[in-house]
């Protein structure tokens, strides 16, 4: 059976939640690494999760993905109820994520890559697809992420060929091989200079109209205000602000914690 791209979102259901969490909470002893959250994801939008280094991005992203224990609240995903589940299992269902370290295959091309990655269950059944890239769509899929990627010219490259750019960008692409409908990335701008985060910026603006619903979990607040609908803030593990991209910019609280005013002050 030939696996398919995801498709584009019908604009009737465009508006509808693909990830909802309620009163999500990340303890680790007396530490809370985020405290009791709530918030939702709009299918076909592209929101964005912002705050200072240390906030609790990273913690939370983990938590949704499975990587991280929630010590408290729930989670729904396209309706269903995901708390507690694996990471293989949600990126089957179609949440996947990107990490901040670039874990390539440098020996493999661009292309190979992403292969690779189209197929998340195991190193044997993915690197079949290298070989057999014929196999349940793999090539298919590997195809788009190029094309949605704008890396098709540099696809029969190996990565250390390539800049530091475009190997972020393959990050990006490998998650997008997996056909994700709903594609978590954790600051997928770091290391990039401005040039490279515009043209990273503009490439993740398509990816909605192509059934990709993008959670953008950065610390770079203009690349995330320049393209994401919907914002939210955390600090210190709390949502300290959530709204337009208008809202946020004219916050103080988010003001305060990005300007690094002294923490503790009234």
């Amino acid at each position: 059976m030939s696996a398919s791209v995801p498709a584009a979102v019908p604009p009737d259901t465009a508006a509808a939640p693909i990830l909802e969490v309620q009163q999500l909470r990340v303890q680790y002893g007396n530490v809370v690494a985020v405290n009791d959250v709530s918030f939702g994801v709009k299918q076909g939008s592209v929101t964005g999760l912002i705050g200072p280094n240390g906030a609790g991005k990273t913690t939370m992203i983990d938590a949704l993905t499975g990587y991280t224990p929630a010590s408290h609240g729930t989670m729904h995903f396209e309706g269903q109820e995901i708390t507690g589940a694996r990471p293989h299992r949600l990126a089957r269902r179609g949440l996947v994520r990107t990490f901040q370290s670039v874990e390539l295959f440098n020996d493999l091309t661009v292309r190979e890559n992403m292969l690779v990655a189209s197929e998340p269950p195991g190193m044997l059944s993915a690197l079949g697809h290298v070989f057999w890239p014929e196999r349940r769509g793999a090539q298919e899929a590997a195809e788009w992420a190029l094309s949605l990627t704008e890396l098709a010219d540099v696809a029969d490259r190996v990565p250390t060929e390539l800049s530091h750019g475009q190997r972020k960008l393959v990050g990006v692409g490998r998650a997008l091989a997996r056909r994700p409908s709903l594609l978590l990335l954790d600051e997928p701008a770091a290391g990039l200079d401005t040039e490279e985060t515009r043209a990273l910026g503009e490439r993740l603006r398509t990816l909605p109209q192509n059934g990709v619903t993008v959670l953008l979990i950065d610390h770079d607040m203009g690349l995330v205000l320049s393209i994401c609908e919907r914002v939210m803030v955390l600090d210190f593990g709390n949502l300290i602000a959530q709204g337009t991209p208008a809202e946020i910019r004219a916050d103080q609280k988010v003001i305060e914690a990005y300007l690094g005013t002294e923490r503790g002050e009234p």
